[in-house]
């Protein structure tokens, strides 16, 4: 007897209930039980060092471990959350991410038929998404901002993607990337004004706490934290090459290398009107903004889960060499870091190896393929 599952058992009703339950199970245990939510910290405190006109880009210490690496304008957005106490906070922020992150998702699908994708689009993300929301991360909102971009752009709202995009790259500058996709639609002079307008208003805002000298200074010390940054090499193409073939090419060159890979297929404008394509490429700059970013960490990692989703629901029959490379990106880049692997494993393989990265790695390069070889139609 053949078992399935009805279709109510995949409504968007149900699919919201899941998806915040989950979120909210592992916030509440972040907060209440393990009271450990220092990234929440380094997101909620420097809007109090703002007031005060400090510096929030030097140490800390007594207020969060590690740097603030995100701009000014965050930590004045960050406000509604730093103003109520951590345990509340904490939920409430995990909550907004999921919320925007499966928005996102939905936005990409057009009818109730689509929810059973939706449901095998969750599973796909569901470990990177967990983690990220386990660590209080922003990655969650970013991937849900760029999809809902993209999606607003599909419907014809430029004003509203430009919204998106610009926050995207206000919380995190990789974000802003999401944004070259406006050569795709017609409405690139609504796209262009609506970019300028809510970068402007996100570049001064700082200014409505901020002294003219300190807000200059406050910028200063912004560059020299993200130009600091950028000599780390983790889970990325950079990181493979000097963690398999001991070379350190300046990253900047390999950055370069891929975003001309990545911008290549641009040159396919009779591909513009194609669906296909267009999804494809969202893909493709999903992953890119994580493989090319020699500051990618672990739960960064949720953000290029979703590239691969939303390639893999893209394709139009997926083959078994397609499943193959969803399997290793499951394996590898999803749940290499859990117990499904052995602690020697992880610590002699998997971490010094890099592997984490390298199913992605892979994957983009195949994406890379197929965006060649389709026609305007679609695959073939």
């Amino acid at each position: 007897m053949k078992f399935t599952l009805s279709p109510q058992f995949y409504s968007k009703r149900n699919l919201w209930i899941a998806w915040i339950l989950i979120s909210l199970i592992a916030s509440i245990h972040r907060a209440l039980l393990l009271h450990d939510y220092n990234n929440y910290l380094i997101f909620s405190r420097p809007f109090f060092i703002l007031l005060q006109g400090g510096d929030v880009y030097l140490p800390h210490p007594e207020l969060f471990y590690d740097l603030y690496r995100y701009s000014p304008a965050f930590a004045l957005l960050f406000a509604p959350f730093s103003l109520l106490p951590d345990e509340i906070g904490v939920v409430l922020w995990n909550l907004l991410n999921s919320v925007v992150l499966l928005a996102g998702i939905f936005s990409l699908f057009s009818s109730e038929s689509d929810n059973k994708k939706v449901f095998y689009f969750l599973l796909i993300i569901f470990f990177e998404s967990l983690t990220a929301t386990q660590n209080c991360q922003s990655n969650n909102l970013i991937a849900g901002l760029i999809l809902l971009g993209f999606s607003s752009m599909e419907k014809n709202k430029p004003f509203a993607s430009s919204l998106f995009v610009a926050l995207a790259g206000f919380i995190k500058i990789y974000g802003i990337a999401a944004a070259v996709m406006f050569l795709f639609y017609p409405k690139k002079k609504s796209f262009i004004a609506g970019m300028s307008l809510w970068t402007t208003i996100l570049v001064v805002l700082p200014l409505t706490v901020l002294s003219w000298g300190n807000f200059l200074n406050t910028y200063h010390s912004w560059y020299l934290t993200v130009s600091v940054a950028k000599t780390a090499i983790q889970l990325s193409v950079m990181g493979i090459l000097q963690a398999w073939f001991n070379l350190t090419p300046p990253s900047l060159y390999i950055q370069l290398a891929g975003l001309v890979i990545l911008l290549l297929p641009f040159l396919r404008t009779n591909l513009y009107s194609t669906k296909e394509f267009r999804m494809c490429v969202l893909a493709s700059l999903m992953i890119f903004i994580i493989i090319f970013n020699q500051m990618s960490e672990s739960a960064t990692y949720s953000i290029a889960l979703v590239g691969t989703a939303v390639w893999y629901f893209n394709l139009r029959k997926p083959n078994y060499i397609d499943v193959v490379f969803l399997v290793l990106v499951l394996l590898l880049a999803s749940l290499s870091p859990t117990d499904l692997f052995p602690r020697y494993v992880r610590e002699h393989l998997i971490i010094p190896y890099k592997l984490k990265a390298l199913p992605l790695i892979l994957l983009w390069v195949k994406i890379q393929v197929e965006l060649w070889g389709m026609k305007q139609k679609g695959v073939e």
